[in-house]
């Protein structure tokens, strides 16, 4: 683990292998361990940096979390990109799909490939006629971050690690692991502020100029599928990947449905 500092934030990541750079972007309540699996299948042929988000793992949060707003995270990412000379290829999940996407959009001239696991762009179900998706994710917001509010932290937590993983994830989850999940819950309550106010114009993701792979299940919950539906349309035939039997977290839980489709866009779209 090395790490470094941006803007007065402690910034823990991980930065092994050589080869074609590729950034690896967490899911929310998640850190880069996430990715140790693939991380283990990419060394050898390519330079892996997985990076910790705000307030996971060993990065810190900025001060003044109430004006949280995605562009921090982005600046995060921007920051590590410092570290890398000329193109490199971003992976993301979930709500590091969402942060990807973003660098994909601003550095379309360094970013050779983008691969996301439904992204949570939620903005879009409103833009597309999605409306009973979007009242379900938006309610859900709006549970999580009035339980965080009130201080009640595992009620919130159960509410959002059931939601993405199924009822009963939460009370099977290791007691060991819960102190880190009742931690990061805060953070999820910021992320749902700056996702849900996201309105990402689906123009602007059809313009991306690099080559993209979606990836979707088709067990998890339907808002995050819908998006990656829309998404899907917008950036042409063949740039959606519906996996059976694969959830939401599906790059935590079941590497082996996610990674093989990421493993052949990366080598599909090598850099030199």
């Amino acid at each position: 683990m090395k790490v470094s500092d941006n803007h007065g934030a402690r910034i823990g990541f991980d930065d092994e292998g050589e080869g074609e750079p590729v950034i690896l972007l967490h899911s929310a309540c998640s850190s880069r361990r996430q990715w140790r699996v693939l991380k283990d299948q990419l060394i050898g042929r390519y330079r892996v940096l997985a990076v910790d988000l705000l307030g996971y793992g060993d990065t810190g949060l900025p001060a003044g979390t109430e004006t949280f707003r995605l562009e921090q995270e982005i600046e995060l990412v921007e920051h590590l990109m410092q570290r890398i000379d000329g193109p490199f290829h971003v992976v993301g999940h979930s709500y590091g799909a969402v942060i990807g996407m973003q660098i994909a959009l601003r550095h379309g001239e360094r970013v050779r490939s983008f691969c996301g696991h439904e992204p949570v762009l939620f903005g879009l179900l409103r833009m597309a006629g999605f409306q009973e998706e979007w009242d379900e994710i938006e309610r859900l917001g709006e549970e999580v971050r009035r339980d965080v509010k009130a201080g009640e932290n595992e009620k919130a937590a159960e509410r959002f690690i059931d939601y993405w993983g199924g009822t009963g994830t939460w009370s099977s989850t290791p007691e060991r692991g819960k102190p880190y999940l009742l931690r990061s819950i805060e953070k999820v309550a910021l992320e749902f502020g700056a996702v849900l106010t996201l309105d990402e114009p689906l123009s602007a993701c059809a313009d991306l100029s690099v080559p993209v792979l979606l990836t979707a299940g088709t067990t998890g919950p339907l808002p995050a599928r819908r998006v990656a539906e829309v998404l899907g349309q917008a950036f042409g035939e063949g740039s959606l990947r519906v996996i059976a039997g694969a959830g939401h977290m599906a790059p935590i839980t079941q590497p082996d449905k996610v990674n093989p489709h990421i493993i052949a866009h990366l080598a599909a779209h090598p850099i030199s």
